[in-house]
């Protein structure tokens, strides 16, 4: 009878054994590799660009206002940020010259950044401001560009907050019965003869707009700056 209780024995040891194995197996797990530093970013190589001046450098907050960044050492596949923004376009002229076209912004003053490819960049602190359209002094003597290629001029004058003479190309001038009224940056109204015409400021010298009559139409954009040089 001994020998019986000795051999249960044994054999409920040997299968606890196994199963104590079979179970230590499954939890192994294998050594995790060790990792070392991560790579060092690649220093910046290239052009070192260099902002002079931005003109226009105050902008409305509603967009599609236009301006160039003055300097050196700008490289064709650069890139630039308008605060933590980058611009709704940007064309690189040239080492000196950048064109580019504003989104909507928040109003305040912002950073510059233009960086190239390279990794190298140049910050021109508060290079610009957006203000709300109704900042602006829309008021004065506007030289516009109209039709397909923008290659018509259009001439129109805003006094008093009122769009008071208009006149496209060779077309006779626009003759309003209640000049429009310029409201929040903005105005439309309709001529004498059936003439559309809307505009809207987008910075402190620049304006863009829409009119419906030959050889003008259908969009415009006008530069107050420009105006004293047709003058002359």
């Amino acid at each position: 009878m001994s020998n019986r209780i000795r051999t249960v024995v044994v054999l409920l040891a040997l299968a606890y054994g196994i199963s104590g194995c079979r179970g230590g197996e499954s939890v192994q797990t294998l050594p995790t590799a060790p990792t070392g530093p991560p790579p060092a970013p690649p220093s910046p190589s290239g052009a070192q660009p260099r902002i002079s001046a931005i003109n226009p450098n105050r902008f409305t907050t509603d967009g599609d206002g236009w301006g160039v960044i003055s300097g050196t050492g700008f490289e064709g596949t650069g890139r630039v940020w308008l605060g933590g923004d980058a611009p709704k376009q940007i064309w690189v002229k040239d080492a000196e010259t950048i064109h580019f076209w504003t989104n909507v912004h928040q109003a305040g003053t912002v950073d510059v950044v233009v960086r190239n490819a390279g990794g190298r960049e140049d910050t021109l602190a508060g290079g610009i401001t957006f203000r709300a359209p109704d900042a602006f002094d829309f008021n004065g003597t506007w030289i516009a560009h109209a039709g397909d290629d923008y290659d018509t001029d259009m001439r129109f004058v805003i006094e008093n907050n009122r769009l008071t003479s208009l006149a496209c190309g060779s077309s006779p001038a626009v003759v309003f019965t209640t000049a429009p009224v310029v409201i929040h940056g903005d105005f439309s109204g309709q001529g004498d003869d059936g003439v559309k015409v809307s505009g809207r400021i987008v910075s402190d010298i620049s304006a863009v707009g829409t009119i419906g009559v030959a050889p003008c139409a259908p969009l415009w954009w006008a530069d107050k700056s420009t105006a004293a040089q047709f003058a002359r």
